[in-house]
């Protein structure tokens, strides 16, 4: 039986429902994996923001302990001891909120991959600088050819006219072609006889409605070509902004290492000339805030490099 190919061109649209459903596959295999980094590194953020709490607290009480020292001996105001006091509280109140955002996104990434709480643990190395960006790059053309959106939009178009093609079809003359063999045996005479037989069918009640669909099918796979191009487009600039961001959280990097020197140093003279007498204790409760924010720059610069890279990672095919 000939159709005018529709079961030929219907099995190979089949064919390319399954491989783009494979593909979706994959696009959801991504996206968990990016949620499951964007977790981990949101929690590496949390412990190292308590590392860092647990330093200033550490420096606080022995300001604390000199500071009641010189209440007592009439060198400093009640007031200096209330304001670390205060400082002292505000410290607490951020490290019982850190640790409780700890809790609550292990127990999400838990959730999240099935991970049961004995065989969950976060376990990552020192902070150290990492690799600059440029050993990553990859030319945006040859990322958007290996893109699995680039290969479900082209199976789009494929299909857009692989539809035209068993709409025109439905429109060609059916040839249906058979044959049959009967054999009779009368009075020991034998009767042999075969038909071989065809019918041709040709749909003329549906041409013109038939015409109207194909042009509608036809004008699709345009649309779908168009679409198709555009994508391309959008994904190459999808690319680059990719890159530009991740050559952009390496700088961030580079420029909080440089604040937390700054702000390091800044305590410590600060430290020296308190012990001197040369600086009010108000001076140096605001140069511990300021290198709490360094370290807290630097933590956010540091995470949000990790997490641009899993994304340019995924774009180019990593």
């Amino acid at each position: 039986m000939f159709v005018g190919g529709q079961i030929y061109y219907g099995n190979r649209l089949a064919k390319i429902g399954v491989k783009a459903e494979e593909l979706q596959l994959t696009l959801t295999q991504y996206e968990i994996k990016q949620k499951v980094e964007e977790y981990f590194w949101q929690i590496v953020y949390l412990k190292e923001q308590q590392k860092t709490i647990r330093i200033i607290q550490e420096q606080l009480s022995q300001i604390s302990k000199d500071a009641g020292v010189a209440v007592q001996a009439g060198v400093v105001h009640t007031n200096d001891l209330l304001k670390i006091q205060l400082k002292e509280k505000e410290l607490e109140a951020a490290r019982l909120k850190v640790e409780n955002g700890i809790r609550m996104l292990s127990l999400s990434l838990r959730q999240y991959t099935g991970i049961k709480e004995r065989d969950f643990n976060i376990i990552y190395d020192s902070l150290t600088m990492p690799e600059h960006p440029s050993i990553y790059y990859v030319n945006p053309e040859e990322a958007v050819s290996k893109r699995i959106e680039n290969k479900l939009l082209s199976y789009q178009v494929e299909a857009s006219k692989l539809q035209t093609k068993m709409e025109i079809g439905k429109k060609l003359p059916t040839i249906a072609v058979g044959s049959t063999y009967m054999y009779t045996d009368l009075s020991n005479i034998d009767n042999q006889s075969g038909v071989i037989f065809g019918t041709l069918s040709v749909p003329l009640s549906d041409w013109w409605g038939g015409a109207h669909t194909i042009k509608k099918h036809k004008l699709q796979e345009k649309i779908s070509q168009n679409e198709y191009q555009n994508t391309l487009e959008l994904l190459y600039l999808q690319t680059e902004q990719a890159w530009n961001e991740l050559n952009e959280s390496y700088l961030q990097i580079e420029i909080a290492e440089t604040a937390i020197a700054a702000a390091q140093e800044n305590l410590k003279t600060t430290g020296d000339c308190y012990q001197a007498g040369t600086a009010t204790l108000s001076t140096l409760l605001e140069a511990q805030t300021l290198l709490q924010q360094a370290h807290t720059q630097f933590l956010e610069a540091y995470t949000n490099y990790y997490k641009k890279r899993t994304v340019y990672w995924q774009l180019t095919g990593r």
